[in-house]
């Protein structure tokens, strides 16, 4: 594995082992499912490395695939249950919505800055929202649409 996939799984498995342990029932229920004696950092490392083996096969393979695939793919390969598998892997993709790598394609309805990025709604799990990098502004998806369908009227 080249060092720059490596450090990339490195840095979301210790952002999501942060988070499983910052919300400690997360943590807790890692831990009720696979053992106390649970190796934390492998375990989540394994669980990233296997979405990216999907992501790449799906790539590779110019198909369509749902989430529900990709925790099939997983489950099978790692023996974790979906929950779990859906958990982290929501995590991951909190993760990359930190560090700017999930974009919404659109402009700002307030300021027309084309640059918007997906953001963890605070609070609330598997769900996010569209951020504007140049004035702020939050829209939920309804409200983007709803807004964005209003001005081509």
């Amino acid at each position: 594995m080249d060092s720059d996939k490596e450090e990339y799984y490195r840095g979301v498995t210790d952002y999501i082992v942060e988070r499983a342990t910052n919300e400690g029932s997360v943590l807790l229920y890692f831990k009720q499912n696979y053992g106390d004696k649970l190796e934390i950092h492998e375990f989540i490392y394994n669980i990233v490395s296997l979405s990216e083996d999907f992501f790449e096969y799906s790539q590779n393979n110019n198909d369509v695939f749902t989430n529900e695939d990709e925790y099939e793919y997983i489950a099978e390969k790692s023996g974790v249950s979906s929950d779990i598998i859906a958990l982290i892997i929501w995590f991951k993709e909190c993760y990359m919505m930190s560090t700017d790598c999930i974009t919404y394609v659109g402009e700002c309805l307030e300021c027309g800055h084309k640059e918007l990025f997906l953001r963890e709604t605070e609070g609330v799990l598997y769900e996010s929202h569209i951020e504007c990098a140049g004035c702020g502004k939050e829209y939920s998806f309804d409200e983007y649409e709803d807004l964005d369908c209003a001005d081509d009227e």
